[in-house]
């Protein structure tokens, strides 16, 4: 799922492809949050249950991690090729 706002979107292939011809190795590569079309019921939730929003954004976070490609973006460490 995606945002409609975004502009440019790039997957997980093509951000590898971007770093590599520019000359950069990945070091760590890390999902950030499961990507969900519910986030904004999931957001009302925070609003009248905190622990229920910790325990979904867990949720989230362990979904991603079992399929980065699912995931609203990646934390990605980068160093120039030697």
């Amino acid at each position: 799922f995606a945002d409609p706002d975004h502009k440019i979107e790039y997957s997980l292939a093509e951000v590898k492809n971007i770093f590599k011809s520019a000359g950069f190795d990945i070091i760590s590569l890390k999902p950030v949050t499961y990507d969900s079309p519910w986030i904004g019921f999931i957001d009302l939730l925070g609003g009248l249950s905190l622990r229920l929003y910790s325990k979904i954004a867990l949720y989230k976070k362990a979904k991603a991690g079992q399929n980065i490609n699912e995931s609203t973006g990646f934390r990605i460490i980068i160093k120039k090729s030697s």
